[in-house]
């Protein structure tokens, strides 16, 4: 850049010190046009640098590119340590969250403050609010709004039986009458008509079960014994066909109910109502348990 800006002593000369100051000037003002320069350049970086600082941490993960990974660990762990959701999903007509494993639990949940573990929710148009219908507590208590619903009918209870020890209880079957040990209190086959002791009905698919632990194998030495409601029942006909409605009782033929026709020792000795008929030999019918 000529410096023309001074006035020089004459038209072809200029002093020596105005030469100076003008070389000066030139160089300054260069330097400042290219800091200008860098400055325009860098600052769109820094405006978006401060817009990314100012936005929640947020990312959007694209329907066509899943997340793998081969270790120990998991394949995507998501953090956060303020006060909203660690994993928000929502879909328009499928499921939100969905989790599988080949192996291990496909979706676990977990609570450290002694809040609800796993809580469901449901909008309510009256209220216009999402409405808290079904929750599980951390100690395990689950409680709900709805009804539990289960396609079997009887309600059981996991009871000890006699005479298994580890995996001998496969002796025991489902639809086996049983009867209390006078000898242990446990659980045994029946084999005598018309028995007092008579305790239920090995459970073929229990509605609910009680005396189950939740993270350990059913013991060997135990057997859901159904104690209400409908449950297959094993029968035979060694006192007569059966007929619908038909008062059940023990039979000699162990695991077997008969029906009751001596009301002097029917007391005490009902298993229950047939809901089903046999004509003849042994079998297996629905019965509705009515235990005195």
């Amino acid at each position: 850049m000529p410096c023309n800006c001074l006035i020089p002593r004459s038209r072809n000369q200029r002093a020596p010190i105005e030469l100076l100051i003008c070389a000066a000037l030139t160089t300054m003002i260069v330097l400042a046009q290219t800091m200008l320069a860098d400055h325009r350049e860098k600052e769109p970086a820094k405006a978006s640098e401060a817009i990314g600082r100012e936005q929640p941490a947020k990312q959007t993960l694209n329907c066509a590119t899943p997340v793998e990974c081969s270790s120990t660990g998991p394949a995507l762990e998501v953090k956060n340590t303020g006060s909203g959701d660690g994993v928000s999903g929502f879909s328009g007509e499928g499921i939100g969250v969905f989790g599988k494993s080949q192996l291990g639990p496909g979706v676990r949940a977990q609570s450290d403050t002694g809040q609800d573990v796993i809580v469901g929710y449901a909008f309510n148009e009256v209220a216009e609010t999402d409405l808290k219908i079904f929750s599980v507590e951390h100690v395990g208590n689950v409680r709900a709004l709805g009804t539990f619903t289960s396609r079997s009918l009887d309600l059981a209870e996991m009871t000890e039986v006699e005479g298994a020890a580890g995996h001998e209880a496969d002796s025991y079957q489902p639809a086996d009458v049983l009867i209390i040990g006078t000898r242990t209190g446990k659980l045994k086959k029946s084999q005598q008509p018309y028995s007092p002791l008579v305790a239920g009905v090995y459970s073929t698919e229990p509605a609910f079960l009680g005396g189950q632990e939740i993270d350990k194998k059913t013991p060997g030495n135990k057997v859901p014994l159904a104690l209400v409601r409908q449950v297959p029942c094993k029968v035979t006909t060694e006192n007569g066909p059966i007929e619908i409605g038909d008062l059940l009782v023990t039979s000699s033929t162990p695991g077997h109910a008969m029906k009751g026709t001596d009301r002097g020792r029917m007391l005490g000795a009902i298993v229950g109502k047939a809901l089903e008929p046999l004509t003849s030999g042994a079998g297996v019918i629905r019965v509705l348990l009515t235990l005195p």
